[in-house]
């Protein structure tokens, strides 16, 4: 039953308890990458892997409009 209340970061594939971090469509964000997100510069290293992260829920956004 404990791993029904695990959900795998989308970002860093840790699994979480759901009750730590959020849900946005399909997907779930864990609150240390949330965070990370959050305060990341555009200059620093780690921006461009969160950008491709994200552009998974964009995608995802845009099936779900096309698809009826």
């Amino acid at each position: 039953m404990e791993a029904e209340l695990l959900n795998e970061c989308m970002v860093c594939g840790k699994l979480v308890d759901q009750a730590q971090g959020i849900h946005l469509l399909q997907h779930f964000i864990c609150n240390e990458c949330e965070q990370e997100i959050i305060t990341t510069d555009t200059g620093d290293e780690h921006y461009h892997f969160f950008v491709e992260r994200m552009q998974l829920l964009w995608q995802d956004l845009h099936l779900e409009r096309v698809t009826p």
